[in-house]
């Protein structure tokens, strides 16, 4: 017996000092993760942060850590998702329910924001933030007596940040009391220097009690701290505008659109100023220039079809309502309008409908809770929203919304020659057992080897001429150094000698992605070119006859004959993108993730798809876990397009 207590104590021994090793490597993670974040590196935070979630699932602090990372990157969606595991391990630090709360109040979720600080301050009541963070909640949903009194609470605490002071500011002036707003408003300006919003929002409080020098004074100098702050003349704009100064408030929107060719509130603005000086068609054609950029926009619908009608264009005028109820099901002003378009169109049992379907919804918001109601009034919040109400220039020269021209995805997997940097390689086994190394990166190919190679495998094949996997890998070959002709043709030999092959279906469509590419990237500069890389010496241009259609149909055998292969699901769902099949290719990097959840490459592609398919909460939990995987541009993605 005494042996085999020697070897236990040696195994202890062992054991004790690997846990004590790999414990230090846990420690280390967390170390480096918040290094990172002091140092405002957040992907560097989120990599090493990942490391130690992934040996320390249980403990809390790794994801409240990532949250932070991520809420700093724009990744709201990524950070509640972190946040909430948080709380579930560890519910009782308030720092996690205060950076929830404000995370919350990002994604428009103001009622759980108010909930998520009512929690905080039953932890530590002695956190001046909480306050000041839930009075700009308070302050989103219009409830200014609550905001002036979290202000007032932060005050008591000796806190001073002019950001707390223009909370207050914009509170009071929503109660009407611009002589309290404008004191607000100056501290704010005392306390933080030169603030282009300060200047503007004190503005509009002397503009309302009637001091319209004071008034003029402010806005020169805001615009002088910043002539292209965009705010500042739409500000002027709106006050111009209610005062019946047309001209005026013309000229601010023309310099904002100037500015900002994407500002969506300049254009409804403008459309409404055009409207009260019955310049129909220019009001119409800004409404449509406002749904270039904001397509689901109800307001520009409800607006125009009022137009079309006053204009004698009933029909036109019932397709804008008809719009405007698709987007906004329980809109009653809606309803009763296209109740009396449908009468005048002759439409009795319509009209009767659309009149008895207002009262019936008026009926229902009647008997409704507050609660209901809350929920009712921060949903029409965010769905009458402008995003850019208040943006700098710099956001909307760098975010033309909807034209996507920066989306452009991840590239399809392949099999590689064995020369591309390993962290980007991936390995698959076949149900055969058999093993390839994929890539969706360019190889650097060393055209001499390949060539060896492709001699070493033609010898082969001349001792065995029914050797399929050595047609198989002279057609990779082939491809890696663009002789695709020849490639297609061991291809097809593979293909006919092994019907099953999936890698076989899976490489000829990579390669025809390839081609497809070229011509695309050529626009037939180089058909000819391209011609003989496919066809040798022939002068027929066969090149045409390889069709996304053709990809999508290999793809499919492939998966036909390995249901599991994540990596012919991505590429399939690439090539559905080509074909502008957005729907079915999240369908299939949905497929592909359900298979290889590690595929991050998939949640980035799939978020860009969701993005041109306007489902921005959903595209953002994709892009978020692009992000968290390394693929860093997804912040960028969450950032112009998501969290705007």
């Amino acid at each position: 017996m005494k042996p085999v207590k020697k070897i236990t104590l040696v195994v202890l021994l062992l054991m004790a000092f690997f846990s004590q090793g790999t414990a230090q490597r846990y420690i280390d993670y967390l170390q480096t993760a918040k290094y990172e974040l002091s140092k405002e590196n957040y992907p560097a935070a989120i990599e090493n942060l990942n490391l130690y979630i992934k040996t320390q699932p249980v403990i809390y602090e790794g994801y409240y850590l990532r949250a932070i990372a991520k809420y700093e990157l724009h990744d709201y969606a990524g950070s509640e998702e972190d946040n909430n595991k948080a709380i579930e391990l560890y519910p009782f630090k308030s720092d996690m329910f205060s950076l929830r709360a404000v995370t919350r109040n990002m994604l428009y979720d103001y009622m759980g924001a108010l909930d998520d600080f009512a929690k905080a301050i039953a932890l530590d009541s002695t956190d001046v933030q909480v306050y000041a963070n839930r009075a700009i909640a308070y302050l989103s949903l219009h409830q200014f007596d609550s905001a002036i009194a979290d202000c007032e609470v932060a005050e008591r605490m000796n806190y001073s940040h002019p950001n707390m002071y223009m909370v207050k500011g914009e509170s009071h002036i929503g109660l009407g009391d611009y002589k309290n707003a404008i004191i607000d408003f100056t501290k704010a300006l005392n306390k933080g220097g030169g603030n282009t919003r300060a200047y503007t929002q004190r503005a509009t409080a002397w503009y309302n009690l009637d001091e319209k020098d004071s008034a003029a004074l402010d806005f020169e100098r805001a615009l002088q701290l910043d002539s292209t702050d965009i705010s500042i003349l739409l500000q002027r704009a709106d006050l111009e505008s209610k005062d019946s100064m047309y001209t005026e408030a013309l000229a601010d929107l023309n310099k904002v659109l100037q500015i900002a060719p994407g500002c969506a509130s300049a254009y409804y603005n403008r459309a409404i100023l055009k409207s009260n000086t019955t310049d129909y068609d220019g009001a119409i054609a800004d409404y449509n220039s406002l749904l270039n950029i904001k397509p689901n926009y109800v307001l520009a619908y409800y607006n125009m079809a009022s137009l079309y009608w006053q204009k004698g264009e009933t029909k036109t005028a019932l397709a804008n309502y008809d719009k405007a109820i698709e987007i906004l099901p329980d809109f009653v002003g809606a309803y009763n309008y296209r109740s009396q378009v449908k009468k005048e169109l002759g439409d009795i049992k319509g009209s009767m409908n659309d009149y008895n379907k207002a009262k019936k919804i008026e009926q229902v918001k009647f008997t409704e809770s507050d609660s209901m109601r809350n929920i009712d009034k921060m949903r029409l919040i965010q769905l009458m929203r402008l995003d850019d109400d208040n943006g700098l220039v710099a956001d909307f020269k760098e975010k033309i919304q909807d034209n996507f021209d920066d989306l452009e995805i991840q590239p399809i997997f392949s099999i590689t020659t064995g020369q591309t940097p390993g962290k980007h390689v991936r390995l698959y086994t076949l149900t055969s057992k058999t093993m390839f190394l994929l890539t969706n990166q360019p190889d650097t190919v060393d055209v001499t080897k390949v060539q060896q190679k492709i001699e070493q495998l033609s010898v082969s094949i001349a001792r065995n001429p029914r050797d399929a996997n050595a047609y198989l890998n002279r057609a990779v070959l082939y491809s890696s150094i663009q002789l695709y002709n020849n490639a297609f043709a061991d291809y097809d030999r593979t293909i006919d000698l092994e019907p099953a092959n999936s890698m076989a279906y899976f490489s000829r469509a990579n390669t025809r992605t390839k081609v497809l590419a070229l011509l695309r990237a050529s626009d037939g500069d180089n058909a000819a070119q391209l011609n003989n890389l496919l066809q040798g010496d022939t002068k027929q241009p066969t090149y045409l006859t390889h069709t996304y259609q053709m990809v999508d149909d290999d793809y499919t055998k492939t998966i036909q004959l390995d249901s599991a292969f994540s990596y012919a699901w991505y590429n399939r769902a690439n090539t559905k993108y080509m074909m502008n099949d957005f729907l079915g290719a999240v369908n299939d990097y949905t497929k592909a993730l359900q298979y290889n959840a590690s595929l991050s490459e998939a949640y980035y592609n799939k978020g860009l798809m969701l993005i041109r398919l306007r489902n921005n909460d959903e595209a953002s939990i994709n892009l978020s876990k692009a992000g968290e995987a390394g693929i860093l541009e997804a912040y960028e993605i969450m950032k112009r397009y998501c969290y705007k």
